[in-house]
């Protein structure tokens, strides 16, 4: 009796969410909003077949490749699309992402993503919603000033730290993990003032050493650096779960160990801030010194938690994001030997001594060839691949229903509204037929062609509206200023034995290069 009204249960709520809800209960309530007919993709059942393949798919390296050969294959742009016993629409209309993100900006919010990035990397900037999110983003914004970002000083040493490591190898290098390390030294520079030093650490050097007051483990760069990484691939398999995410077991031993260690380092620095400025007058703020971020921080707010959480917020969203842009601009690079050569033409013009020692701010936007190159790099591999928000009531996008796609989607409230800006950036209809192609002549002003969404809500290598990246000024200084020390170090740029032609994209909260990296020769 009992097995008999389970099996009821099952094949009722099967009914509902693979039939009645798709063909009978959206399309009522679309209608009586006055929204067209939406394409529907179904993955019966509860969309779970269509789950499975998306992660064996990231194991290999090869889900954002399929993502952007399905989706570009379709003749519509926006749909209804079944995932874990759940609806979300799919969206690559500009006109749709300019909606959700700017137009219609209050009808959405983070929800269900925030909260499973909440879980791992705390309540900051990315995670929040609301009032708190106006909070974080009016403390933060001040903090990536011009005058800030622009000392390029701060960024100079940790990319000749770089270019020592390259040729100590003799120039025959894996490059993404160098550029990894090289970020995680540039972006706790900026944060704490101090660099956590991994780009340094070897043979018995481990770089920081810092002690757990819990537990009296001590945890260095190498264990901070590991398990950094785990907490973002980790946040990463909660975000694709969503509501299944019981999946991951949060009581995990692993998962306790390494947020315990990012904590012991975090907590560390965020105890220097508070006590340096604990005698901060802000009646008096004459200070001239060196600029911490923690520091100015912590003359915001003295509460640990809240700044710990903003710390990590910002970590996640600046190293690694800098680190794959570089590593994908070298790989485009490496199969393109004369726009590598052109780059460097391009630098000497600027730097005609071969000398960025004394490189500014306003030097880095002279080169005005590398400019085009970044824009380039930032269409074909931006900073976060794919992103959602959750509808806050009912509401509707501004175009994909009707047999003409010309009619408003409606989208129900708690529904999660997909895009992907890597999908977007390869779409013909907007960046020709070469859109696949790595062609930063497409970014020459003469070849501007007037109207063209790749100008506006086409292109959103940092995301768009109020929630554009607080820190995408300081992402580009950094960006440019290692291109441009590198082209002239280095005259030659080929591919390593065994570099990879073929382009894998690893998954992550960012994308970046998959299978064995970038492997080059520099020269």
């Amino acid at each position: 009796m009992i097995f008999y009204a389970v099996l009821g249960t099952v094949v009722a709520f099967l009914l509902y969410v693979d039939v009645i809800y798709p063909f009978v209960i959206y399309p009522l309530k679309a209608r009586w909003h006055k929204c067209g007919f939406v394409p529907r993709e179904l993955s019966w059942p509860l969309g779970i077949p269509d789950t499975i393949a998306v992660f064996s798919r990231i194991k290999k390296d090869l889900h954002l490749q399929f993502l952007a050969a399905h989706d570009l294959s379709r003749s519509y742009k926006t749909s209804l699309r079944q995932t874990l016993g759940t609806w979300v629409v799919d969206t690559r209309d500009p006109e749709n992402i300019k909606a959700v993100l700017s137009t219609k900006f209050n009808d959405f919010s983070l929800k269900d993503r925030g909260i499973r990035l909440r879980q791992v990397i705390g309540d900051g900037i990315f995670t929040q919603d609301g009032a708190p999110w106006k909070h974080s983003r009016d403390m933060l914004r001040p903090q990536f000033s011009r005058e800030q970002i622009s000392r390029v000083e701060v960024l100079s040493h940790h990319i000749d730290v770089l270019i020592r490591e390259i040729k100590k190898s003799g120039g025959n290098v894996e490059l993404q993990r160098l550029f990894h390390l090289m970020t995680m030294d540039t972006a706790t520079q900026f944060l704490f003032g101090e660099s956590i030093g991994s780009l340094e650490v070897s043979g018995d050097s481990k770089g920081i050493e810092i002690t757990d007051p819990n537990t009296g483990d001590i945890v260095n760069t190498v264990d901070f650096v590991e398990s950094y990484t785990f907490a973002n691939r980790f946040a990463m398999k909660k975000i694709l779960l969503n509501k299944w995410e019981f999946v991951v077991n949060l009581s995990n031993p692993s998962y306790e160990r390494h947020m315990r260690r990012v904590h012991t380092v975090l907590d560390h620095y965020v105890q220097l801030a508070l006590k340096a400025t604990e005698k901060y007058d802000p009646e008096d703020d004459c200070e001239k010194g060196e600029y911490y971020f923690s520091h100015e921080l912590a003359k915001l707010t003295r509460d640990p938690l809240c700044l710990r959480n903003q710390l990590f917020n910002i970590l996640i969203a600046g190293r690694d994001t800098t680190a794959a842009t570089l590593a994908y601009a070298f790989h485009y690079l490496t199969k393109n030997p004369a726009i590598y050569a052109k780059v460097r033409e391009d630098v000497l013009t600027v730097f005609p001594n071969g000398d960025a020692s004394l490189a500014t701010f306003e030097d880095l936007r002279k080169a005005k060839y590398l400019q085009m190159v970044i824009k380039e790099v930032l269409r074909l591999a931006p900073v976060v691949p794919t992103n959602s928000r959750t509808a806050v009531r009912d509401t509707y996008l501004p175009r994909g229903g009707g047999p003409a796609g010309n009619l408003p989607v409606f989208v129900p409230k708690g529904t999660n509204v997909r895009y992907s800006a890597y999908v977007l950036h390869r779409d013909p209809d907007i960046y020709g037929a070469d859109s696949y192609d790595f062609n930063p002549e497409r970014w020459r002003p003469e070849n501007k062609l007037p109207g063209s969404p790749m100008y506006s809500w086409g292109y959103i290598p940092f995301n768009g509206g109020p929630r554009i990246c607080v820190g995408q000024q300081f992402a580009l200084t950094e960006f440019a200023l290692t291109m441009i020390k590198l082209v002239l170090e280095f005259e030659r740029l080929e591919p390593a034995d065994d570099f990879e032609p073929n382009l894998l994209d690893r998954t992550s909260l960012t994308a970046m290069v998959g299978g064995s990296g970038v492997r080059v020769k520099l020269s």
